[in-house]
């Protein structure tokens, strides 16, 4: 690589080229060497310069808008993953919370209350249709029973006031045979009735109906005993007036059993609408449990607002800046606090593109710090870009290295070796010492004592130094300020340090 000195002719700062240790002395006009191009046969290698960044680097922000309570952390300090930062006033969003937690054990109470009124309407439905059919048909069997014994009753009542004995005979016979008949039926499901009622099928009501028909059946059959014994005596007024007493017995046993059916009958109806109630109820479940969802939702969210109260790290490192300080109000997306991991750093350069092709993904690389003279630092290459700066015409890249040690530090200055090439012949000048006229780049050279304009093409920019690419072939002596100069103009050069 071609270096330049700054050389003085008088009132004229000039430069010189040169190629590897050589100098170009300034002398006088007429002692002054004609220029000639010096190629770069070899360079060692060329550094650049990059930078130290956290491999992960996070601004901490809060979320909510709250006092800050706590503030337990300094600039430098390690923090864990999780570890805690900063925690803020969540006074009102506890109370949040606790009010979101009752509104659920609330809507959980209901739905449980909700749910078990289901399970004892769906065994109430059960049992009433069961309970309400075997009482119509009790009610049905009763009222054959009562229909035929006041049937039996009026035939007694005609045989005796007609007197007609033989037939009365045979009559009080039959109605006594049908009255044990219908006393035996009513004993038998009075039994069995009783047997349901231990096993919890059917209610006392039940019992006590059968009991009553059971009764009522006796009673029929004592009156058919008594019929067939005055059959048996013969008619008289009294016997009449028994039969009439036994007509009416017998036409309010009808009504009632009459009663009795129909009211088995409202029962029944009532018993067919318990599954739309069930339905209803069901709904209302349904609704319960949404109503139970949106509340947990709400005490979720009340978590995560108490939880948003307390800002941790979001991984292990340092706290590279305190952006707050205890007892400020922040709003949210304010930042808390400035966090770098720290346990590997990246390095972050911008290569020139005569060097950029020798790099790639995965490279290996050694990089050296200004602070910590005589170490050495092995890294690997992360990232090269594809398009190159378009005012520096550099590659930028990212160099990961391991800091276990933590040594490396945010903004430090860190150097790359770039290999040289096998040969070239590059000349960097002072950005100082280029002039432009809009469309193109020259300098002015130095030669028998006056200026001569020689446009040149530029590549990157490092530092204050710019490469020339062409025009420039090295050993040549330029003007520093071009600025003041033009074509042809006469030069006067005096040796460096004249006055």
């Amino acid at each position: 690589m071609m270096y330049i000195k700054t050389i003085h002719f008088g009132a004229l700062t000039l430069l010189g080229l040169a190629s590897g240790c050589a100098r170009t002395t300034a002398q006088a006009p007429q002692e002054m060497p004609a220029a000639a191009g010096i190629p770069v046969e070899s360079q060692s290698n060329t550094q650049i310069s990059g930078q130290i960044e956290p491999y992960r680097i996070a601004t901490v922000s809060s979320e909510v808008a709250a006092k800050i309570s706590a503030l337990p952390i300094s600039v430098g300090a390690r923090v864990e993953a999780s570890g805690l930062l900063a925690h803020l006033d969540a006074s009102v969003a506890i109370a949040t919370l606790h009010e979101a937690e009752a509104g659920l054990k609330q809507s959980q109470a209901g739905r449980r209350q909700a749910e078990a009124e289901y399970t004892r309407a769906v065994v109430e439905t059960d049992a009433g249709q069961q309970a309400a059919r075997a009482q119509l048909a009790q009610a049905e069997a009763g009222e054959r029973g009562a229909v035929a014994q006041a049937t039996q009753a009026a035939q007694s009542e005609r045989k005796a006031r007609s007197a007609t004995r033989a037939q009365e005979l045979l009559q009080a016979e039959a109605a006594l045979a049908q009255a044990q008949a219908d006393e035996r039926l009513a004993t038998k499901e009075r039994d069995r009735i009783a047997v349901l009622l231990k096993e919890g099928v059917v209610g006392q009501q039940a019992l006590d109906r059968v009991q009553a028909a059971q009764e009522a059946a006796a009673a029929r059959k004592t009156a058919a005993e008594q019929g067939l014994s005055l059959a048996k005596e013969g008619a008289r007024d009294e016997d009449i007036r028994s039969a009439s007493a036994g007509v009416a017995q017998a036409s309010a046993g009808v009504a009632s059993f009459q009663a009795q059916k129909d009211a088995a009958q409202a029962q029944l109806r009532v018993a067919g609408t318990r599954p739309a109630r069930l339905e209803t109820i069901r709904r209302q479940i349904e609704g319960l449990k949404a109503q139970e969802s949106r509340a947990a939702a709400s005490v979720e969210q009340a978590q995560l607002l108490v939880a948003k109260h307390r800002i941790v790290a979001p991984f292990a490192g340092r706290v590279l800046a305190k952006l707050t300080e205890s007892g400020q109000l922040v709003s949210p997306g304010a930042p808390i606090a400035r966090l770098g991991d720290l346990s590997r750093v990246k390095a972050t350069f911008a290569v020139p593109e005569a060097g950029r092709l020798a790099l790639r993904p995965g490279q290996s690389v050694s990089l050296t710090a200004d602070a910590l003279p005589g170490k050495r630092f092995l890294g690997r290459i992360e990232t090269v870009s594809y398009q190159a700066d378009p005012r520096t015409r550099a590659f930028a890249i990212e160099v990961r290295v391991e800091n276990p040690g933590e040594v490396l530090l945010p903004n430090m200055v860190i150097r790359l070796a770039l290999a040289p090439t096998r040969r070239s012949s590059a000349v960097f000048v002072p950005v100082s010492a280029v002039a432009t006229d809009g469309k193109k780049s020259y300098v002015f050279l130095l030669e028998d004592g006056r200026a001569k304009r020689q446009d040149i093409v530029t590549g990157s920019v490092q530092g204050e130094q710019v490469a020339v690419r062409s025009g420039l072939l090295g050993g040549e002596v330029l003007a520093a300020t071009p600025q003041r100069l033009t074509e042809g103009a006469s030069v006067q050069i005096k040796g460096e340090g004249t006055k």
